[in-house]
């Protein structure tokens, strides 16, 4: 009878853990639009704010930091459009493509790799630590900076171009590597 309390204990737990990081699915984060402004007490002493402001248009999103009032970046990173490149804007701007670099710990030299560090730092220690509510719900702060963070990092780290057009309405040609349908075949044996 204990086993049977512990095993219906773990199933509880999992499934609320389930239901808490699946809230929302990609294609929903990307379809979403929001601007929010996330600020919290900086060094020295907490005299200063650092802000991060986030804008998701569609799939473009303008991130901006500010740090000791006088320290200002930002980013324009449009999630669906090809090559994958980070658009830096200090007063003009510049782009940064990603050039089959594989960006790690050992690559912080390449310029792009630098900036895409940069702005993981930034949405993570201005954004997910500082930001309010639940990461799985895209009603609330902390779901919108995880939704924009997840974008970035899948299109910046691993390369994801995103579509907003679902794969019935594309007007892209199927890729090489799309889904063959699946026949099943059955054996039978002869009959006498």
């Amino acid at each position: 009878m204990q086993f049977f309390k512990f095993n219906l204990f773990l199933g509880i737990f999992w499934l609320s853990i389930a239901c808490v990081l699946g809230a929302y699915t990609e294609q929903e984060c990307l379809n979403r639009d929001f601007d929010l402004t996330i600020s919290h007490k900086g060094q020295p002493f907490g005299l200063t704010q650092n802000i991060l402001r986030l804008n998701k248009n569609k799939c473009v999103i303008y991130i901006s930091s500010e740090k000791l009032k006088y320290i200002k970046n930002k980013w324009i990173i449009d999630t669906c459009r090809e090559p994958v490149h980070i658009k830096r804007d200090s007063g003009s701007v510049e782009i940064l493509k990603k050039n089959s670099v594989i960006c790690s710990e050992d690559e912080k030299k390449i310029d792009y790799c630098k900036e895409y560090f940069e702005i993981w730092n930034v949405i993570q220690d201005y954004g997910l630590i500082f930001a309010e509510g639940e990461k799985g719900n895209l009603e609330e702060d902390h779901g919108k900076v995880f939704c924009a963070y997840d974008l970035v990092k899948k299109y910046l780290l691993n390369g994801v171009v995103f579509t907003r057009i679902s794969n019935e309405q594309s007007l892209m040609p199927a890729e090489k590597n799309a889904e063959k349908p699946i026949v099943d075949a059955v054996k039978t044996e002869e009959q006498p």
